[in-house]
Formats: structure tokens, C-alpha cells, sequence
């Protein structure tokens, strides 16, 4: 699912991006503290303190800031106001200064991740949404834990201060991701059941561990369109059909007849198949919509169920 829905993909790229240069501070700040600054446990709790009480300013800035500039602004500035953080604690030897620093480094923190999980949150349909979300925490959890590890070693080879410049440029490059995996696709995504799909014709009772199916989806398209038509299909419907469970998608043309193309796509169970038909959110049939622009008149869909060698639909 992650892999065909786009919205949820942006997100699963972007974490990476950001977690894994900011991991950095996090990794090195009890390093600074205990060698560059030459403080100890309490200045620690303070710096900490100073990352938790800007997350408590962003938390409550968020909010307002939404309904007023776009997610992929607010992370873009929140993710410079953190690299900026990480470079004041790389170079910035005054105690009071740093403390300020890790407060605003705080808030851009609160305000990337939050930004990140909720895009996750709206960018998977509610059957699936728990998994998604379990995905896209592993992601953040990962990049910290190997980005530590990773910016531990380099801080042990240039210096703590370079490591810290390093992460911080970084942080600013992965903001080249953000016109390509916008957070702000899963905005305008309605993933509410459409219910628009009709029930599929049986002339038997099938068992629900029948299969697999073949879904054919039969199209009467134009010469003039059958180009644009293909192209719309591979690009809008395969993502919709493979992530909704099907192992097999193809289009096809019938080479007696040029205006009768075929939708194929290959599900290993009745009751998968029948899961689709729950699965389909009112962003798919707009999607189905626009390829439907390029057809003549309305498309036809027919089942096949596998065969045994007995000729019973196997199971």
C-alpha cells in the first residue's frame, strides 16, 4: 500500500530526509555539553528542557499557522530553524545563547514531526490506516536511531562541531525533496468510501478462499485517444489496483478490434476482490473519472475464477 499510494510514499521519503540529519543533535548535545561547553548534568537538563519548552510554543503555534500558509512552508521553515539550532550548538559557546537557540531548534522539531505523522494519517484510507502509521513511525525511529549511530562516527572522525555543520547542510539539502514529495498531497485526498462499484455477477456460489481472480475490465476507446487513454490508465488506475491488492495489472488491445481495449488486473482471492470494492475511496472513482473522459460509453467488467484440474473454481 505504501508503495502505490503517493501521498503516504511522500511521506515515508521525507522523514528519512529530515530524521535522519537531525539525529544529530540529539546524538551529540550530551557531547557538547560535557566538552565544548565543559558543564555538566544540569546544563544538559536545561538544553533539553530549552528543545522541550520550544516544543511546547510550537505545539501551540501550529494551529493558526495551518490555516494560514501551506504544510510543506511550515515544514520547510521549521526544518531551517532546526538545522540553524544544530549549527548554534555546533559554534555558539555562550550558555544563555545556546539556551535560546535549542528553544527555537525545539519548536521547528514539534512543528516537522507533527507535520510528518499527520500527513501519514491523511494520506492512508481508514482500512489500512493503523498499519500505515505503524510504517511511517518505524521510519522516524529508524532514521534516529542509524542516524545517531551515523553522525557518533563521523563526530569521532572531523570533530563534533563539523558533524554538527554536516547535519545541519543536510537538513537544508533535503529540502530539495519538497517540490516532488509534497506533504500537502494527502490534503486534498477524500479517502471515504465511494460505494460505487457495483456487486459482481455470480451464477454460483463461490467460496471466499476462491482464486485467484482475473478482473477484466473491457473499454471502447478511439483511435484518436487510445495513446492518452493508455498513458492515463498506467499512470492513475495501476497505483489504485495495486494497491488495493492486486499482484498482476496489465492493459490490452484486441488486435481484431483497435477500439476495444482491456483492463486486466489479477487478485488472489474472491474475498480480496470483494475488499476492493470496499477499498475504493471517492478520490478513485474521481480518478476513474478523468480516464473514463477518454472511453465511449460505458465499460464492462467480468470475473474469472481459477480452474482446478477437477474444474471446480480452486480455493
Amino acid at each position: 500500500y505504501v508503495r502505490h499510494a503517493p501521498a503516504l510514499r511522500n511521506v515515508i521519503v521525507r522523514t528519512p530526509a529530515f530524521v535522519a540529519f537531525a539525529s544529530a543533535l540529539w546524538a551529540l548535545l550530551p557531547v557538547v555539553v560535557k566538552t565544548s561547553l565543559g558543564r555538566g548534568a544540569v546544563s544538559y537538563g536545561v538544553l533539553v528542557g530549552s528543545l522541550g519548552l520550544g516544543g511546547l510554543i510550537g505545539a501551540a503555534l501550529l494551529p493558526g499557522w495551518r490555516k494560514r500558509w501551506s504544510t510543506d512552508a511550515i515544514t520547510a521553515v521549521a526544518t531551517a530553524v532546526f538545522a540553524l539550532g544544530c549549527a548554534a550548538l555546533a559554534w555558539v559557546s555562550n550558555f544563555a545563547v545556546l539556551a535560546g537557540a535549542m528553544v527555537i531548534a525545539g519548536a521547528g522539531w514539534l512543528i516537522t514531526i507533527s507535520s510528518l505523522l499527520l500527513a501519514a494519517q491523511r494520506g492512508a484510507a481508514g482500512w489500512v490506516r493503523g498499519r500505515a502509521l505503524s510504517i511511517s513511525t518505524l521510519t522516524l525511529f529508524g532514521s534516529l536511531a542509524i542516524g545517531a549511530v551515523i553522525w557518533g562516527v563521523v563526530a569521532n572522525r572531523v570533530g563534533v562541531a563539523w558533524a554538527l555543520t554536516a547535519a545541519a547542510g543536510g537538513m537544508v539539502l533535503g529540502l530539495g525533496f519538497i517540490p516532488r514529495f509534497r506533504l500537502a498531497a494527502a490534503e486534498t485526498l477524500d479517502l471515504e468510501p465511494s460505494h460505487n462499484w457495483p456487486d459482481p455477477v455470480v451464477a454460483e456460489e463461490l467460496a471466499d478462499e476462491a482464486g485467484p481472480v482475473l478482473v477484466v475490465v473491457e473499454y471502447t476507446i478511439e483511435p484518436a485517444q487510445r495513446a492518452a487513454f493508455a498513458a492515463a490508465a498506467r499512470e492513475l488506475l495501476r497505483p489504485i489496483r495495486k494497491r488495493d491488492g492486486a499482484v498482476f495489472w496489465e492493459l490490452f488491445v484486441d488486435s481484431a478490434n483497435p477500439q476495444r481495449c482491456v483492463e486486466c488486473w489479477l487478485v488472489e482471492s474472491w474475498t480480496e476482490h470483494l475488499r476492493q470494492h470496499e477499498r475504493t475511496t471517492r478520490s478513485d472513482r474521481e480518478v476513474q473519472d478523468r480516464v473514463r473522459r477518454f472511453t465511449v460509453g460505458r465499460e464492462r467488467t467480468t470475473h474469472y475464477i481459477a480452474l482446478s484440474p477437477t474444474g471446480e473454481s480452486t480455493a
